[in-house]
């Protein structure tokens, strides 16, 4: 469907159907729901969201290809019992819920994405793959899913909060760059040539399973623990003056 306007008040159902252009939106509790094979919303003027924009199933997909996405406050966006939700350099901004839940998956891929001023609760997997990237802002953040960089950049600003109890990965030679505070009793790891760089308080455990860098902003906000360094494995103390050195 080309140029179409697409105003959802109960629900539109996508089965392989691709929307391209024109102008998308959720009213008052509506909801887009991908069911079915692989479905795409690309290239809108306008796509606003105060219901639900969600896909559900194994093997279901939902590409969002160049939008941006506005979430009013009751507004959400999942990926459900294994569906997959892609973001292809599009933007989820403006408040309301992201999330992922029962193996549901989000992943950025083929340009940068953003997700802005949002309450993510990741209970799934919130992924940046080969070729994508995604930036992170001013969003609240519970973790208790995957939350990974794998070969691309992942970055969280200092402006979001984030709670992990579950796992946060920099993988094959990915970089999760997270600037803001981490609390919760979750953990991290590095592999694969990656980076994990840290700029808030953290008192996680880190663990290198392979070669990796942990990249330390404010070392002194680390307090944590190092696990499994090995030959190859680089601890940077980033931003660190030395005023004198023994050996």
């Amino acid at each position: 469907f080309y140029d179409a306007v697409w105003i959802a008040s109960t629900a539109i159902n996508l089965a392989n159907s691709h929307i391209d252009g024109g102008t998308v939106a959720t009213i008052s509790g509506g909801v887009i729901k991908a069911t079915a094979g692989t479905s795409s919303i690309s290239n809108t003027t306008s796509f606003s969201n105060d219901g639900t924009v969600e896909v559900i199933g194994a093997g279901v997909e939902l590409d969002l290809i160049n939008v941006a996405l506005s979430n009013t406050a009751a507004g959400t966006v999942e990926a459900i019992s294994g569906g997959l939700l892609v973001l292809n350099a599009s933007t989820i901004n403006n408040g309301g819920s992201v999330a992922t839940v029962s193996n549901g998956v989000i992943e950025a891929t083929v340009g940068p994405s953003q997700i802005i001023g949002a309450h993510i609760n990741n209970a799934g997997t919130l992924e940046a793959i080969s070729g994508g990237a995604l930036f992170i802002s001013s969003t609240t953040i519970v973790n208790s899913g995957v939350l990974q960089a794998n070969a691309a950049t992942l970055t969280i600003d200092h402006q979001s909060s984030l709670t992990n109890t579950g796992s946060l990965a920099a993988i094959n030679d990915g970089t999760l760059n997270i600037q803001s505070d981490v609390s919760g009793s979750g953990t991290a790891t590095i592999s694969s040539g990656a980076t994990l760089e840290l700029g808030g308080a953290d008192a996680q455990t880190v663990t290198f399973s392979g070669a990796g860098t942990l990249q330390l902003d404010g070392f002194a906000n680390f307090t944590g623990t190092v696990t499994g360094l090995a030959d190859g494995d680089v601890i940077d103390l980033a931003n660190t003056v030395v005023i004198s050195a023994s050996y």
